[in-house]
């Protein structure tokens, strides 16, 4: 996506669907409309850039569910079958719908308006549904929380009213959630059990979220380790994907596949804790699908990730690294794509990747000053 600015915000200017060698799909804002390109065609029509967009994203969506529907003559301009294409059921299935974009058409420049459609858009939704954003600061811990309707947010301030209309609404899935829950606090050494102490059999409204550190008592959430509060949010999204996954498939053998988008989950955790959270992630996606988009600070996530594909856990093309590394003249940043191989290591690291790291190390050596 190419964004350009307009009226000092930025502003959506093009938008490029890229199918390795195989062709391309390209939208563009004109002085006309909207171009829409694909290899030696283009047509432009009198319809705004989000529209087609939305239009061109819900056909790809419906038509993925009709793998028997044809490419027409269309397709035969695009994609030689010789070629050993991988994508090509996918791309047959866009040409579908591509053909009925351009039918009619007489040149490659006709101009060409879409007729009305109530759907147009709603090919994102499935997928905006199954994102989940965590933001870097969560909400800080209560003493007792009161039984109220939250919409859930980034904050993960909705975290203790979910987990207590589970524990009271849903025993067999509260069991199973509060099993995996335990095993990661277990394993990430945070807690070693969690309980919801509901006051309304005294006639209160109110509960407390109560965990017990190693073998002690249990212990109000705001008596232990203020980690426990940043990261429960983290660990309970996760853990909630997967376990209504576990649930939805023993009903209907399939589930939706979750985004998680994860901002510096290691937030006020120790380092045997957030290596736990680069376990928890991988067991979820090599388990069930679930996906991640990470930004973190934290080596320890990192390396947990390269070990669990050592371990087989995952697969490395499973996994894709962002490195940021700011330019010389301190406005702009460089972005590199870095690679694991099925060892675990980093493939295609530039000169500067942890330089900071192995000075501090060397200098703690004495190798320099």
């Amino acid at each position: 996506t190419t964004f350009r600015k307009k009226f000092r915000l930025p502003h959506i200017h093009k938008i490029y669907y890229e199918f390795g060698s195989l062709g391309y799909v390209k939208l563009e804002r004109t002085s006309g409309g909207t171009e829409i390109s694909i290899p030696e065609k283009s047509v432009i029509f009198d319809w705004p850039l989000q529209g087609l967009h939305g239009l061109i994203d819900y056909a790809i969506n419906v038509i993925l569910n009709d793998p028997k529907k044809k490419i027409d003559w269309l397709a035969g301009q695009l994609f030689d079958d010789d070629n050993g294409n991988d994508f090509l059921t996918e791309a047959t299935q866009i040409l579908s719908y591509l053909s009925q974009v351009f039918s009619g058409q007489s040149n490659g420049n006709t101009r060409k308006g879409l007729p009305p459609a109530p759907y147009t858009g709603m090919g994102l939704m499935p997928y905006l549904r199954s994102i989940v954003a965590i933001a870097p600061i969560r909400s800080s811990p209560k003493r007792a929380y009161s039984p109220i309707s939250e919409s859930p947010n980034p904050e993960g301030d909705h975290i203790p009213m979910f987990l207590m209309r589970m524990s009271k609404a849903n025993a067999p899935q509260w069991d199973e959630f509060r099993r995996r829950l335990v095993e990661f606090g277990k394993s990430a050494d945070l807690f070693s059990d969690i309980k919801i102490l509901d006051y309304a059999e005294q006639g209160g409204d109110s509960f407390e979220v109560q965990l017990k550190v190693r073998s002690g008592k249990f212990t109000n959430i705001m008596d232990v380790g203020y980690g426990v509060s940043q990261c429960l949010p983290v660990v309970t999204n996760i853990l909630n994907q997967s376990t209504y996954k576990r649930m939805n498939r023993r009903a209907n053998g399939k589930s939706e596949s979750t985004l998680l988008l994860l901002q510096q989950p290691e937030v006020h955790l120790h380092p045997r804790a957030q290596a736990e959270i680069g376990n928890l992630v991988c067991k979820a996606h090599a388990e069930f699908g679930t996906r991640f988009m990470i930004e973190t600070h934290s080596d320890f996530i990192v390396n947990r990730i390269r070990v669990m594909v050592r371990k087989g856990i995952v697969r490395e093309s499973d996994v894709s690294i962002i490195y940021f590394e700011r330019e010389p003249d301190g406005n702009s940043v460089k972005l590199f794509n870095l690679a694991l191989d099925a060892d675990g290591n980093i493939l295609n690291a530039p000169n500067s990747y942890r330089d900071f790291f192995v000075a501090e190390t060397d200098t703690v050596l004495g190798f320099r000053d």
